[in-house]
């Protein structure tokens, strides 16, 4: 009988070993996963901050561009006038050939 219980006191210190084991894996497992949750938060703000950096890039560039065209055309229309203002001064600058009257058309 004393042989019995003392195999069971030996049986109940190994179980308090194991148990104490396992308690130590359960804790370096849970130190595992909220390093793990942080470090995926930390990534994931990362890789949205990048997108919208990106994005925001992408609008200023695209406001430029369109301040630039607006500039680049109001350019042209100038120009354009100031030829057409050219060419009607040398149309009504142009005579017509001598002995020869122009006579407006009836419409």
């Amino acid at each position: 009988m004393d042989n019995a219980l003392a195999e069971m006191r030996g049986d109940r210190a190994d179980l308090k070993d194991d148990i104490r084991g396992l308690q130590s894996d359960i804790k370096s497992f849970r130190v595992h996963i909220i390093s793990t949750v942080v470090v995926t938060g930390i990534a994931v703000i990362s890789g949205v901050a990048a997108f919208n950096a990106t994005v925001l890039s992408n609008m200023v560039a695209s406001f430029e561009s369109g301040k630039n065209t607006a500039q680049l055309i109001g350019d042209a229309t100038k120009r354009l006038e100031v030829l057409q203002d050219r060419i009607e001064a040398a149309q009504s600058n142009r005579q017509a050939p001598t002995g020869t009257t122009v006579q407006p058309q009836a419409k």
